[in-house]
């Protein structure tokens, strides 16, 4: 390889600084002084742009790899020619290489799930056009600041292909068929699937073996296969199965085990047979763990990644939980009891106590009906009156007792007399209805396997009830279906490819629904006829950095649509905006930002207002808030910490009734020995959120002190 100095220039591209070098040749920081962009600039080894056999399998899938768009693929621009030199002009992407960002170390689940989605997502696109990456691992893939994934090398893995063998080749013969082959070095031998590393034709599945191989190291801190050679690695990939992820790091969730399992796959036959079949089951149980991070929280920061998503159903009493010391870490427990808890007056409606699988963090989940004293704030916060609002106003009353499951996207009808929501159990979820005047319940769709619920809608007369549905087993996306307020029939099919509830125009005529586009990032709102007639039409929409997460409610009045427009450009935030039904310029409703998510718009019965749920930081309980229209102030309605809602947000036609879902978690400090039994735990706090933030040992001149580490709520306890 010959180094190429600082201003040398290829072509229009000048060289600025070396980035690297591999099998593949080396790589380039250029500009390119025509179209004044930064770019990647990889120059072939002078052995390949030599033999003319080899340059030409490789411009041919450079060439199909150069027609790749999506945004999670580092795209190509240019196969040229400078100085005798061979190069590929290529997206420069800043961010930090995954092999980095794992450093040996077991991913959050959460984190490994987004980054696996946008893996897969790329990799959809490639095979269908016809290109088959061959060398995914994690030095080929890139992480922005804004968690945004970009996979490198499309199209130049073909370059160190292993000569091709047959059913006959004897192992000791491939093993060295691939020692011998150019650019095959140990770090890329340990993604090969068994396929690849005997040297046989592959296809796109072993793409998708090497991503199980990414999604394994990202879980466990560790490749599944690994020897103190190349043959012996080989071997393993061959015949030997992994050891399993959840003996390894027991915070992931059996989901995403099974997943990594299917595409690990000896067989490729038995693997997942495409990358859309793999993104479908990531980017289910992705929504899984999204839904169950604002309904739950743990014990400390660290463990809310690791949640479960479906819940197991405990009894009262003491659990399992891990504090970090300034050692080590060691076990504790965190303690619920079945009796009733009272905030801010609560009387609960479901309760649902879900676990860690360490059994970390006891929540108690409840939907709930605000109502009464609630209402007297409303109204408060419309009349602008100086009156501050408080949570010990508030009136929230049980409505549901008794139930088995996790319930959510709930919504209430106009007239206040009918609650829906869906409920998950035992991996399905169905829909019911609660009448709120006779304490009954009633399934109107029954439950279905691998299935979710993103958002209920009634009709503005109270008569029909809209949800947003999909369906793993089936490979859908989600669609709109619609059923009588108290079922009676087979739900009605309306539109396909929604992402999250719809809102109606007040005349029922019309509806506002988000959609997204995985294969160009998009995402935006249309409106489409209730009656089903014409084509949907397209109001506004979002791309890269900037997308509408969902959260979006048609004006009483009919006149405009105020939405949740998202961006990281500048730092994340969340930002609600309005813009005329019919369509023009954007404004600003309120210059306040929620930094981390907004979750359901509503607007208040005179179009004065609307209220919101959402986060204000990462770290804060999901709240209501009030912003009043047009001069966007804005209030807490809620301001405790507890968790409201999600998706899960309703307010009836009046303004005086809000349905949503209750979610409140509480922590004491146990201490044990580290290998100690639970049973010899030591409970030394009483208080109902202690260490809730993280804490430490602090060793005084006398005895230990138990510190806070961050938060207001681990307060220095006596430890002896």
């Amino acid at each position: 390889m010959v180094d190429i100095s600082s201003g040398t220039k290829l072509g229009r591209y000048e060289i600025r600084s070396k980035l690297g070098e591999g099998g593949m040749g080396e790589v380039y920081l250029a500009q390119d002084t025509q179209l004044d962009r930064v770019v990647a600039l990889k120059v072939l080894p002078a052995e390949i742009a030599s033999d003319q056999q080899r340059l030409h399998r490789f411009l041919q899938e450079a060439r199909a790899a150069s027609k790749l768009k999506g945004a999670n693929v580092a795209h190509i621009y240019e196969i040229g020619e400078g100085r005798g030199l061979r190069f590929i002009a290529m997206e420069y992407v800043e961010g930090q290489p995954l092999n980095e960002k794992i450093k040996g170390r077991q991913m959050p689940a959460a984190e490994i799930t987004r980054i696996a989605v946008q893996m897969a997502r790329a990799l959809e696109e490639a095979h269908s056009k016809g290109v088959t990456h061959r060398d995914i691992k994690p030095q080929n893939v890139i992480v922005s600041r804004e968690s945004e994934v970009k996979v490198l090398d499309f199209g130049l893995a073909k370059l160190d292909a292993i000569p091709a063998a047959t059913n006959d080749t004897p192992e000791s013969e491939l093993a060295t068929r691939v020692k011998t082959s150019p650019g095959v070095v140990m770090g890329t031998v340990n993604y090969m699937s068994p396929e690849q590393a005997m040297g046989k034709e592959v296809d796109q599945r072993t793409d998708i073996f090497s991503l199980g191989v990414v999604l394994y190291e990202m879980a466990t801190g560790r490749v599944p296969f690994s020897g103190s050679s190349l043959t012996q690695t080989i071997d393993r990939i061959v015949h030997a199965q992994p050891e399993a992820v959840a003996r390894l790091n027991y915070d992931i969730p059996a989901e995403l085990e099974v997943i990594i399992k299917k595409a690990l796959r000896k067989d490729r036959d038995e693997r997942y047979q495409t990358a859309r079949e793999m993104l479908v089951d990531l980017k289910a149980l992705q929504r899984e763990l999204d839904v169950t991070s604002h309904l739950e929280h743990s014990a400390s920061p660290d463990s809310r990644s690791s949640l479960i998503p479906e819940a197991a159903l405990l009894p009262s009493g003491e659990q399992p939980t891990s504090i970090l010391t300034a050692e080590r870490q060691t076990e504790s427990t965190s303690e619920t009891t079945a009796t009733r808890t009272n905030v801010s007056s609560a009387e609960y409606i479901f309760t649902e106590i879900k676990r860690h699988k360490r059994g970390a963090a006891l929540a108690l989940a409840a939907l709930v009906i605000a109502a009464g004293a609630f209402a007297l704030i409303w109204y408060k916060f419309i009349r602008q009156s100086k009156a501050t609002a408080s949570e010990h106003q508030m009136k929230i009353t049980r409505l549901v007792t008794g139930l088995t499951g996790r319930p959510g996207s709930v919504s209430i009808s106009p007239d206040g007399k009918y609650v829906a929501y869906a409920l998950y159990d035992a991996g399905k979820v169905g829909l019911w209805v609660r009448q709120v005047s006779q304490d009954t319940s009633v399934q109107i769709v029954p439950p279905a396997e691998e299935a979710w619920i993103s958002g209920t809608t009634f009709s503005p007369d109270g008569e029909l009830i809209y949800f947003v549905m999909g369906n793993n087993k089936t490979n859908t996306l989600s669609s709109l279906y619609q059923i009588p307020v108290l079922g009676g029939r087979e739900p009605k099919k309306i539109l396909d490819n929604l992402s999250f509830a719809i809102s109606f125009s007040p005349d029922s005529k019309q509806f506002v629904f988000a959609r997204s586009y995985e294969s160009t990032g998009e995402t935006a709102l249309f409106i489409a006829n209730t009656d089903g007639s014409g084509e949907p039409r397209k109001l506004v929409s979002r791309q890269g950095n900037d997308w509408i997460p969902g959260g979006f409610a048609w004006s009483p009045d009919g006149k405009r649509i105020a939405f949740i427009a998202a961006t990281t450009t500048g730092g994340a935030s969340n930002m609600l905006v309005e813009i005329a039904a019919e369509g023009g310029q954007e404004r600003l409703i309120t210059d306040h930002k929620w930094t981390n998510a907004v979750f359901r718009v509503l607007w208040v019965e005179n179009g004065r207002g609307l209220i919101v749920n959402g986060m204000e930081r990462s770290d804060d309980p999901v709240q209501i808030w009030h912003i009043s229209y047009p001069d966007g102030e804005v209030k807490r309605v809620t301001n405790d910490l507890n968790d409201y809602g999600g998706a899960s947000l309703g307010v009836t036609a009046d303004s005086s009734t809000i349905a949503t879902i209750l979610s409140e978690w509480s922590s004491r400090i146990w201490l044990a020995a580290p290998n100690d039994d639970e049973s010899h735990a030591k409970r030394i706090t009483n208080g109902k959120q202690d260490g809730i933030w993280g804490c430490s040992f602090e060793r005084s001149r006398s005895r230990p002190m138990l510190s806070p580490t961050v938060g207001p709520k681990c307060r220095p306890t006596d430890a002896t």
